[in-house]
């Protein structure tokens, strides 16, 4: 054994602290007291300064039947425009409730056809969101081309491609803005560094996606500060209470929207068995031990 932080096995690191959003909109943010009560709640809480917006109400989710405007056919990826009008005051309200410094995306969750991407991307761009994740069918196509060229809004994607030869076509053809990688299921750490280095030639920016546990998340961390153009992380398991307590910890593990990379080996955490043993499988050994 190296001793060596994570970090410092991957080349080293760019920064002390890695960013980290927030994903969420509350029920019927049409209505701006709405927005304002949970951004006075989100702001306060730990300081964030970046958010994901997912509308509750599924405007993007028009993959589920029971979340459909009426009038819509099942499998069409094309907004109305009452969606479009929806998707404008929405985000109006967000950017008024949490401010003009507070960054802002906005996930689509790959349920769009190229010109309603278009369409949903200029009707939000004058409220300066910080990107429009997902807006298409996942493989590449040169339709992420002609949107990432046309669009006012900056394009991230990248969650469900797997290892750097799913990424190549999008980085080095320009399909998006924002290399936005799933560490686990883009291959791993080392992988990841690959594909943002690769971004980096095309003078691209890498973000991450991030459903994983609070030690998904710190792991993630470590290859981010060795990535030199890096935005931030999304914060998984805002509704487990247990969270943090996965691992042993003195203070809070995201502090300001932030994690700080310990310099100790390895990940510098440890796993907290009195949690972790909770959540085995029957028959199974708790491995910690």
């Amino acid at each position: 054994l190296t001793g060596l932080p994570v970090c410092r096995l991957l080349g080293g690191k760019f920064r002390e602290r890695v960013r980290l959003y927030r994903t969420g909109t509350p029920m019927h943010a049409e209505d701006l007291s709405v927005c304002k009560d949970y951004a006075a709640r989100i702001k306060d809480e730990e300081g964030w300064t970046a958010i994901k917006t997912i509308d509750a109400d599924s405007l993007w989710q028009r993959y589920d039947p029971d979340c459909r405007e009426h009038g819509h056919e099942p499998l069409t990826r094309s907004l109305t425009a009452s969606d479009l009008r929806l998707a404008e005051t929405i985000m109006a309200n967000m950017r008024h409730a949490f401010g003009d410094d507070y960054e802002i995306a906005v996930h689509c969750h790959w349920a769009l056809d190229m010109r309603d991407a278009l369409s949903l991307a200029e009707r939000v761009a004058p409220y300066g969101p910080a990107w429009l994740e997902d807006p298409l069918p996942v493989p590449f196509a040169p339709a992420w081309v002609r949107l990432t060229e046309r669009s006012p809004v900056p394009i991230a994607m990248g969650e469900n491609l797997y290892g750097r030869h799913e990424f190549r076509p999008f980085i080095e053809q320009g399909g998006t803005d924002i290399v936005h990688i799933d560490v686990p299921k883009a291959g791993g750490l080392l992988e990841t560094k690959r594909i943002a280095d690769l971004a980096d030639l095309h003078y691209m920016k890498t973000s991450m996606h991030n459903p994983a546990s609070v030690i998904g998340t710190i792991a993630s961390a470590h290859v981010a500060a060795t990535i030199r153009d890096f935005g931030m992380i999304e914060r998984a398991g805002e509704d487990y209470p247990w969270w943090e307590d996965l691992i042993l910890h003195d203070g809070p593990i995201i502090h300001k929207g932030y994690v700080h990379i310990s310099d100790a080996p390895g990940l510098g955490v440890q796993l907290n068995p009195e949690i972790v043993q909770r959540f085995l499988a029957d028959g199974e050994t708790y491995w910690g031990e």
